[in-house]
């Protein structure tokens, strides 16, 4: 299935770029060398994930303007050491990279346009849509599993400087979720594997750009667009700049981190902080632990603290969290 979403991509692309946004059956049999057949298989596997074309007359139309990524904007605009790769059609960017190590170098990263069996924590789908979210991965390579600790707040410090100079509030929800108020916009999943005596650690990352059918449904979810309009404010999307803001202010921060660890983005974390002061349980294992969410340890563990003032630090490697009304 991978190849042919990649090639309803190409498709999408192709209608995208037309000023009426369609084009002959004929036309497209000629530019993009499918047979007609293929054609309308494409076009009922696109409609499948999202309802965006209609053929009347042996005229293929695609319904609205799309927010296509545009893989020059983000060959020419990233910055950093590493490369990146643009591709259609992906099951996850995650399973991509941890698939491809021999050929990854720290900064790498990889973008797809639909990802077809992306995961979170506790086994949360990912999954994306047509032209709505941003599916992501970064690599970035380390010594010892001890160099990782801290990374997914340093990961999402850097995702929400990008969106605050948008003028979007958000806030970190310990150890790896992006909220607005109460509703979650996007997330970030930590993978590692050892390659040689290195440790490579894999960033993925999954925002809500437009309005979208979530499949995760253990949240409220929220999109960029909901807020904007929501909010009445003036600001044009569009994901490529948005994606190449996010990889370039990712990649800075956790540069820094690899010369620091994370002590001192924690300052930082605590304007964001989702959950301080919150009352929450934390499930890990077969233990619970209920109490109030007091900040972070000087190694990015959360504290949690009981009714009776003891205090638990809780590794982010551990734990389900949830609050309590």
């Amino acid at each position: 299935m991978g190849k042919s979403l990649d090639k309803a991509v190409k498709l999408l692309n192709y209608l995208n770029n037309k000023e009426s946004l369609n084009d002959s059956l004929s036309s497209i049999q000629q530019n993009l060398l499918y047979n007609k057949d293929e054609v309308l298989i494409l076009v009922e596997k696109i409609n499948s994930l999202r309802d965006l074309i209609l053929i009347k007359d042996d005229v293929v139309s695609l319904k609205e303007k799309l927010d296509l990524l545009d893989a020059n904007i983000l060959y020419k605009t990233t910055k950093g050491k590493g490369r990146t790769a643009v591709i259609g059609s992906l099951l996850s960017t995650n399973s991509e990279m941890l698939s491809n190590t021999d050929n990854l170098v720290s900064g790498d990263a990889i973008v797809c346009e639909i990802q077809t069996k992306g995961r979170g924590r506790q086994d949360h789908k990912w999954h994306s849509s047509i032209a709505t979210s941003l599916t992501l991965s970064i690599c970035s390579i380390y010594k010892k599993i001890k160099d990782v600790e801290g990374l997914s707040i340093v990961v999402g410090i850097a995702i929400v400087k990008v969106l605050e100079e948008m003028g979007i509030k958000c806030s970190l929800k310990w150890p790896n979720d992006i909220f607005i108020e109460d509703k979650k916009l996007g997330g970030i999943l930590i993978e590692s594997t050892p390659v040689d005596k290195s440790l490579y650690a894999i960033i993925g990352i999954g925002l809500n750009v437009y309005k979208n059918t979530y499949e995760d449904n253990s949240f409220n979810h929220i999109s960029l667009e909901e807020y904007i309009k929501a909010n009445n404010l003036d600001l044009t999307l569009n994901r490529s700049t948005l994606c190449v803001a996010i990889i370039n202010k990712v990649k800075e921060y956790v540069l820094n981190f690899k010369k620091t660890g994370v002590e001192p983005f924690l300052d930082e974390f605590n304007k964001y902080d989702y959950l301080v002061n919150k009352k929450i349980e934390v499930k890990s294992g077969n233990d619970i632990i209920k109490g109030v969410a007091c900040g972070l340890s000087s190694k990015g563990y959360l504290q949690v603290k009981d009714k009776d003032n003891n205090i638990y630090k809780i590794e982010i490697i551990s734990g389900h969290i949830q609050l309590i009304k």
